[in-house]
């Protein structure tokens, strides 16, 4: 689906990133680890809140 397809049909492609943070117990120390990746879709459902339709391609670290 090329750019003008989504406008059209109320989506739209974002970048973004995400950060997991992890927490364990015992000996092993807290961590976050970070993901980011392009031109994933996003669109609204009925009650206005957008939902990630397409998870997109992750960028290399």
């Amino acid at each position: 689906m090329d750019d003008k397809g989504l406008a059209s049909s109320g989506k739209t492609y974002v970048n973004y990133t995400v950060t997991h943070n992890l927490s364990y117990t015992g000996d092993k120390d807290d961590t976050s680890v970070t993901d980011t990746y392009q031109k994933g879709i996003i669109s609204q459902d009925s009650d206005g809140d957008y939902v990630l339709e397409k998870l997109g391609t992750p960028n290399a670290k």
